[in-house]
């Protein structure tokens, strides 16, 4: 049984493709608890996706759309986006 632990902690995680797409992720912007969550999700998805920008609540979301075209748009904490979730995506299109 000794020696298990290490083993298990040492092996090599799954690698995982990088994909090609462009994220665009707004943080909570709500501090602790939630910052440490941001961080974790913005530093996994730059090993996973190609280009991430970060930004939050408070900011033209809607322009940084428009501007970046991001493939994605992944929000921690959807509650406080300005507008409505069914009009954003149509906006950004146009």
């Amino acid at each position: 049984m000794r020696g298990r632990a290490k083993v298990i902690v040492e092996r090599p995680g799954p690698s995982f493709p990088v994909r090609k797409i462009k994220v665009l992720y707004v943080s909570s912007g709500k501090g602790f608890p939630y910052s440490p969550i941001d961080e974790a999700v913005v530093e996994t998805l730059k090993t996973l996706t190609t280009v991430v920008i970060r930004t939050e609540t408070n900011q033209p979301i809607r322009e940084l759309a428009v501007a970046h075209q991001p493939d994605l748009l992944l929000a921690l904490d959807g509650m406080d986006l300005p507008g409505r979730a069914d009009r954003c995506g149509s906006d950004v299109r146009d």
